[in-house]
């Protein structure tokens, strides 16, 4: 099983394609896409609120407070993968064309997206191989590149 972790905007390349599941990982979606939501990858708290980058003062707290996120959810993560119909999937993001991205990249050179430690804990579960976008592979930051 493979998942494609990506924006909504490279996402669109897969719609009408029947091999390829596309899902969202956002708490919203952009006007007229109507893909189902993988709710376990929508970061949010327990009552529902949107957990933010600012919660967390910053990147390097924030990336492992939401591999702890993930990782308390591997049970349903697994029960969802197990009742996925189809070998490929894609679970799209806003990133990195959001506005406070777009901030991020212009003063630091890089954006912070939940898909990052989302992949982490994803490429813990065997048999899934995880692949990212250009834009996370090259832009994302990510504590291995902070500490470069």
């Amino acid at each position: 099983m493979r998942v494609l972790l990506t924006s909504y905007r490279e996402a669109a390349a897969f719609d009408g394609d029947a091999r390829i599941g596309v899902y969202s990982a956002a708490n919203w979606q952009p006007r007229g896409l109507t893909y189902p939501n993988a709710d376990w990858a929508i970061p949010r708290t327990s009552d529902g609120k949107r957990i933010y980058i600012s919660t967390y003062g910053g990147p390097s707290n924030y990336w492992p407070a939401m591999v702890d996120f993930f990782e308390a959810q591997s049970h349903t993560i697994a029960e969802w993968l197990n009742d996925l119909d189809t070998e490929y999937f894609v679970l799209a993001c806003w990133c990195p064309y959001t506005r406070k991205a777009g901030e991020q990249l212009r003063d630091h050179g890089s954006f912070v997206c939940h898909t990052g430690p989302l992949g982490e804990v994803l490429s813990t579960f065997p048999g899934l191989e995880v692949v990212l976008d250009t834009d996370r592979l090259e832009r994302m930051w990510t504590p291995l590149a902070q500490d470069a």
